[in-house]
Parts: structure tokens; sequence; C-alpha cells
């Protein structure tokens, strides 16, 4: 009796696959197998980061195994977050990264983003603001540089349109009050949420963030507008100027 004859119906061994000219399965398609096995048993929750980013990068990735992959990002990136907010220009000098993987991951966070906005446009972003807090971190996410842009809502608090305001350096975004207010005329705008982002992390507003945030509010009450909030985001969390009373402290 043949080796072939003494396998289960179905199966032929590697040395007869490689004697008939076809290539045994690679030594990954096991374990991969088990992963994608795992994720549609028990979801995303029941993953390490490296295996979420193992299953990512096997999307376009087909026949090479992407574990060591996957390990060599988080390495270089630090964390997901990381190899997310990375440049396509970054990814592609991990080994193993070409093209495809790259737009792959750079996709991540706008579409994560995108996929909060959808959420936001059907709310009141006044009655939803770790929502809104967790948008303006996706937009503002990597930035290596102090962006101010605001989203100008009506008189149900929903989005109606959003507008970079300034372009800054490392440590300052200069903000005119007058633009602000300009802009939210010109979409017909009854309020605004004044966001902006400090590249060290820190979220606690400075000196210059709390002037800015009055000579704001002054000049939004001066044409009746509504200041509704003034957010700081950072890597670490973001910060509310009304969740922490600054707009009672301030009220008329």
């Amino acid at each position: 009796m043949t080796i072939e004859q003494l396998q289960p119906r179905g199966q032929t061994s590697r040395q007869s696959l490689e004697h008939k000219g076809r290539k045994p399965k690679p030594s990954f398609h096991d374990h991969r197998k088990r992963l994608r096995k795992r994720f549609a048993e028990s979801g995303p929750e029941s993953f390490l980061d490296h295996e979420l980013l193992e299953m990512i990068l096997a999307c376009v990735i087909a026949r090479k195994d992407t574990k060591d992959m996957a390990w060599d990002l988080l390495r270089k990136f630090k964390n997901l977050a990381g190899v997310f907010e990375a440049s396509s220009e970054e990814l592609l000098a991990v080994c193993g990264i070409g093209p495809k993987s790259a737009q792959l991951l750079t996709l991540f966070r706008p579409a994560c983003a995108a996929y909060l906005k959808s959420r936001l446009v059907r709310r009141s972003l006044l009655n939803s603001p770790q929502l809104t807090a967790d948008y303006c971190r996706l937009r503002l996410a990597g930035k290596s540089h102090e962006l101010a842009y605001v989203l100008y809502v009506n008189d149900r608090n929903r989005l109606l349109a959003e507008k970079t305001v300034s372009l800054g350096s490392v440590n300052e975004s200069p903000v005119y009050p007058r633009r602000v207010v300009e802009e939210a005329l010109a979409c017909r705008a009854s309020g605004f949420i004044l966001v902006h982002n400090h590249p060290s992390g820190e979220v606690t507003p400075s000196p210059e963030d709390r002037t800015l945030t009055e000579r704001i509010l002054q000049t939004a009450r001066s044409v009746d507008l509504r200041f509704l909030d003034h957010i700081i985001v950072g890597q670490n969390g973001h910060y509310s100027f009304r969740e922490t009373g600054f707009f009672e402290a301030h009220a008329k």
C-alpha cells in the first residue's frame, strides 16, 4: 500500500505535491486561517495590536507571512495610532511594506474620521461632546504643527461646515477672531466650535489660549453668534473650555 493510499481521502502528502509539481501551502497559511476563524467567532476585541495589523496586511499581501511586518511596524511607530498616522514614505521604509500596503494603512485614519463625521451630522454637537472630541482628535492626529479649524453649526447645533482658519508653527497658530466670525456669516451659521491641536500632546491651555478664547467670545457676541466651545486636542486626550466651566464663568 502506498503513502497516498494511507492518507485520508482528499489529502495529499507534501512530497507527493512537490512530485506532481504543485507547491505545498506556505507555513503561515494555517496560522492565518486560525486568525480569521478567531476574528469571525470572537471579533477584533480578542486581538492584540500585532494580530490586527497582521489581518489588515493580509488583505493586500496574500502570499507572504505578515506577522514580522506587523511587529516591525509597531517597533518603528510605537503603537497602532503611530502606524495609522505615519506617512506613506515612512511606511515604505519598513521591510516588506509596498505601495498597496502603505496606501491601505494611510486610509484608516481618514476613514475613521469620515465615519465619525457621518455620525456627527445627525446629532447636536453640544449634546455629543465626546463624539465631537474624538472626531477632532482624528482630524488633527499626527500633525507636526499647530492648526486651528472651526466647526460651524445651525440653530439646532448640527454641523453645517468646517473651515481651517489658521496654519501655524510647532508651537503656535495665530487665530484672528474676525476671520472666525466672517466664515460663520458666510455659511449662515448660528454658532461654532473652535478646535486646535497641541503637537506636544499636552492639552492644558496656555495663557494665550485663554486670552484668545475671551477675544473670540467678545467678537462673537458683538454679532449675536453663539461660541459653543473651544477644544484643544493632543495625543493624550482633549481639553474643553465648556466642560471646565469657562463659558459659565464668562456669561453675560
